[in-house]
């Protein structure tokens, strides 16, 4: 495979891993408003990630 896909893939695991830790059944019981955190946070990460191996492709 490509390195850029296997770092894609392994930025999305990072992602989908700190989303469900940070966020779990504790903090909030509410099963729609913990899927719309995780789900926010862990695009907020994942499109961090991108940008920033991006600038580094760049250069």
């Amino acid at each position: 495979m490509k390195r850029r896909y296997l770092i894609v893939l392994g930025l999305y695991s990072i992602t989908h891993f700190i989303s469900a830790v940070v966020i779990n059944s504790k903090c909030f019981a509410n099963q729609y408003v913990r899927f719309i955190l995780r789900t926010l946070l862990g695009y907020s990460i994942f499109a961090s990630g991108l940008h920033y191996f991006s600038k580094l492709k760049r250069k």
